[in-house]
């Protein structure tokens, strides 16, 4: 596993930095630079029934408008390793309900953050918003603070009933989906996504 993973899951001891940017309400995005790297060393999961099993918590949740970067990168001479932090309130447990319940609010890591006007997207990765309703397959770090498996792969919004199968091929194709409600995900893996998705939603069904 590679090391920008390894700190994610020591980030609850190790962070510093601190918050460089820090987001109470979403901002307007339109006018911003989407740059992507699809070299983060998340694992590709093959199967759902993987995706499950690495998850402590899979939760119905929604994103609060509150949002931070912080820093994973301890040592100051090396390239800042940025991520997000965002707070989710949960609507619906699925499993993991000794750890969390409804209504709770939770801290969760999730690739993708703004710097210098640009929205930086680790493997394809597009934020959580407001408008979505998350189906969310969750890694405890600590009490109130997760991860989510595998990135892009442990999201799902059940708002999102369009499914696209093939990567933008440039940059303004990748600011256009990052733009597109319609997308979720614009990576390398578009099809198993969306054939992870669909056994997700199947299992877990929206709660009303």
């Amino acid at each position: 596993m590679k090391k920008r993973v390894l700190l994610l899951l020591l980030a609850a001891v190790i962070l510093v930095g601190g918050s460089i940017y820090a987001l109470n309400r979403e901002p307007d995005l339109s006018n911003v630079t989407v740059k992507t790297n699809f070299m983060v060393g998340y694992p590709n999961y093959q199967t759902f029934e993987e995706l499950e099993d690495r998850a402590n918590v899979i939760v119905q949740a929604r994103f609060k408008g509150d949002r931070k970067t912080l820093n994973l990168e301890k040592n100051a001479d090396m390239h800042p390793m940025l991520i997000s932090l965002s707070k989710i309130k949960v609507d619906h447990v699925f499993t993991g309900g000794k750890l969390v319940a409804a209504g709770d609010t939770l801290q969760v890591y999730e690739e993708g953050y703004l710097q210098d006007n640009a929205y930086f997207s680790p493997a394809g990765y597009k934020w959580m918003t407001t408008q979505g309703e998350y189906l969310l397959f969750l890694s405890r770090i600590r009490p109130d603070e997760y991860t989510i498996v595998g990135a892009y792969q442990g999201k799902f919004d059940y708002t999102i009933t369009a499914s696209h199968t093939e990567k933008p091929k440039d940059a303004a194709a990748f600011k256009a989906a990052f733009l597109d409600d319609t997308y979720e995900y614009f990576g390398e893996h578009m099809e198993k996504f969306n054939e992870h998705k669909k056994l997700a939603i199947a299992k877990y069904p929206q709660s009303k």
